[in-house]
């Protein structure tokens, strides 16, 4: 399925010219889960067009008390995948307080058994990081990543279109 209003620049993601990504998913409320989230499984990460599908929040034992996270909506295209590397480009809003926080930005990945490495080579200033390491699961239509959020671990989960 393709979507009219998904701007894709000419190139490959990780080029110097940044994305232009102007669809979004629909914004997810967030859902608290009282268990420990699932293990990272690795796998091939797909070239195609991701949409967030949906956020939850692992908090263990603590999910009466613990914070929500923000709503959040996003798209992601991933390009040129080897099996071991690939180029990506974001696009995600994450709706903290009364002004979304909006991010857009072009990346490389390196695949490192359960974890991807990610470099950034273009985009707002918003990352905290401009290279890290995110644990993943992939697989033929799905992708989740998985990081610390204040309460816990927070895992995204975006499906290929």
């Amino acid at each position: 399925m393709s979507d009219p209003d998904l701007i894709v620049p000419v190139g490959d993601a990780g080029t110097t010219t940044c994305n232009a990504l102007s669809a979004f998913s629909k914004s997810f409320n967030p859902s608290l889960v009282g268990d420990q989230p699932p293990e990272p499984l690795g796998g091939m990460i797909a070239d195609g067009v991701y949409y967030l599908s949906k956020r939850e929040g692992f908090v263990g034992s603590d999910a009466g008390t613990a914070r929500r996270p923000y709503d959040a909506s996003g798209t992601l295209v991933i390009s040129g995948s080897t099996g071991l590397s690939a180029d990506a480009q974001i696009s995600w809003v994450e709706f903290i307080g009364e002004l979304p926080l909006q991010i857009a930005t072009n990346f490389t990945i390196m695949v490192r058994g359960t974890s991807f490495d990610y470099t950034l080579t273009c985009g707002n200033q918003l990352i905290r990081a401009s290279s890290g390491s995110m644990p993943f699961t992939a697989t033929a239509n799905q992708l989740l990543w998985f990081y610390p959020d204040a309460s816990g671990t927070l895992v995204d989960t975006f499906e290929r279109q």
